[in-house]
């Protein structure tokens, strides 16, 4: 994705949502550093985010309109180019 390609979906959203990036998968970490990422989309989705109990790594489910569910700006990565 072209810069302005980025800059053009993103200015579709509201500028005041908070922004994560989002991949559905494992993220491979060679040498402990991910590799690159595309950009695949971007888009508003109401989100619930919160954290593992033990890893307390973060964990986003993706609800729709339910309580607790917040609008965020997702724009959706790939680890393939």
């Amino acid at each position: 994705m072209k810069v302005k390609e980025l800059i053009a979906q993103l200015n579709k959203l509201d500028p005041n949502l908070e922004v994560y990036c989002y991949e559905d998968g494992p993220v491979s970490i060679e040498g402990g550093n991910p590799g690159p990422f595309d950009i695949v989309g971007v888009t508003a989705e109401m989100v619930t985010a919160s954290r593992h109990s033990q890893t307390r790594k973060p964990i986003l489910k993706f609800e729709g309109d339910v309580p607790g569910a917040y609008p965020r700006a997702i724009i959706g990565i790939t680890p393939d180019f």
